[in-house]
């Protein structure tokens, strides 16, 4: 495809430049032409999730002979700390993102900037929980099924869908997260025999493939030593609840509630952002009022905070200190909002401590449960008209 913009990425750390008048899918065209001109990966944050799945269709089609991938990492589509858990397919093609951006040298990811200002798992969490099966490998299948209950999949009698797998003698039947498709594994003693895809209505196998990715079934380990480190860090910092179908009594059980994702940093001593898997010089690109969106998003997570969910359920407000590596789901950076879970000295000294939402000696005016208006100053965006931002991170 011939250039149309001819763009040259900005050369240095903190370099920005401001691209005007980019009406429809011309934003598409310009991105592909920098992600071809880029030697290293493009991160291009938007406002939603609509815009980034818009995004990626129309960048997948320009791309299409470059042999350049775009990613998308998609927002989990919840309500913050509300009890519904992401779609199993939601959390599958997370998990695939978080595995290939590492090895990713060049392309595109797509993502919402609500997404963003979420921490996640750290890159050695991926990396513990995969494994790599080939046909010929020396694999105990009563070994690799203790290994997918901790890795959080599913024992079924029939595996329909992502994170459930099914013995049946010499069969390992499997839907690996981040993969399009089940598959069906035949032991021969302690040793794969075949690989193959098998239609999961059907159930009948097809062609063979030479290796098996199978990466964790959620974003947050679910081993025994993960569910002593989430009882202690909740000790820490919430109130104990005796009744059955609390978090805490849940998780002790080894069983996940729905809206469990939300506490996510309680299963780490570190969490991570989507900024740490890509590598330096990456180049950013901003598109649409991303001050807005993530103020929208911010106040979304305030007024859960100081609002119960559902049933029986506990508030996530009021904990009595900072959630690890910087604290709740969301992300702490000096560029975006500050941390619901941060403690006094976070916040800055001699500010009265109010719960999470609350409303302060300052905030005469505003509407009770929602923060003071503070959108993000370090970030390009709010391009006025049709437009986007380029800069290099």
């Amino acid at each position: 495809m011939s250039q149309l913009f001819h763009l040259t990425p900005p050369s240095r750390a903190g370099e920005r430049q401001t691209l005007g008048n980019l009406p429809g899918s011309s934003l598409a065209l310009a991105a592909a032409e920098l992600v071809r001109a880029n030697p290293h990966p493009v991160l291009i944050l938007v406002a939603d999730t609509p815009a980034a799945l818009r995004l990626e269709q129309e960048l997948q089609f320009l791309l299409r002979d470059a042999d350049l991938p775009v990613l998308l990492f998609p927002d989990w589509e919840t309500l913050p700390y509300d009890s519904f858990s992401p779609h199993q397919d939601i959390i599958s093609q997370r998990l695939e993102t978080l595995y290939r951006l590492p090895r990713m040298a060049r392309g595109a990811l797509i993502l919402p900037i609500a997404t963003l200002m979420l921490r996640c798992a750290p890159a050695s969490f991926i990396d513990r929980f995969s494994l790599l099966v080939k046909p010929g490998d020396q694999l105990d299948l009563h070994g690799l099924r203790r290994r997918l209950e901790q890795a959080g999949y599913r024992a079924v009698e029939q595996v329909l869908e992502h994170g459930e797998f099914a013995a049946r003698g010499s069969l390992l039947d499997l839907f690996p997260m981040g993969s399009r498709e089940p598959y069906r594994i035949d032991f021969f003693d302690d040793e794969v025999d075949t690989l193959r895809t098998f239609d999961p209505d059907s159930q009948r196998s097809s062609s063979p493939v030479a290796e098996v990715r199978l990466l964790p079934a959620h974003e947050f380990p679910t081993d025994q030593e993960a569910i002593e480190g989430f009882r202690q860090r909740y000790r820490e910092r919430f109130e104990i609840s005796r009744a059955p179908e609390c978090i805490y009594q849940q998780v002790s059980k080894g069983h996940w509630p729905a809206g469990i994702e939300y506490y996510l940093p309680l299963f780490f001593e570190q969490t991570a952002t989507l900024l740490d898997y890509l590598p330096e010089d990456s180049l950013l690109l901003t598109q649409g009022d991303l001050p807005a969106a993530s103020q929208q998003f911010w106040d979304d997570v305030a007024a859960a905070l100081c609002q119960p969910p559902g049933g029986s359920r506990p508030p996530p407000a009021a904990p009595r200190g900072p959630l690890p590596a910087g604290g709740s789901a969301v992300w702490r950076h000096q560029a975006l909002h500050p941390d619901p879970f941060a403690s006094g000295s976070d916040r800055g000294e001699g500010r009265p401590q109010q719960p999470a939402g609350g409303r302060s000696a300052g905030s005469h005016g505003r509407r009770p449960g929602r923060r003071s208006p503070r959108p993000p100053q370090g970030l390009p965006g709010g391009v006025p008209g049709p437009g986007a931002a380029v800069r290099r991170v």
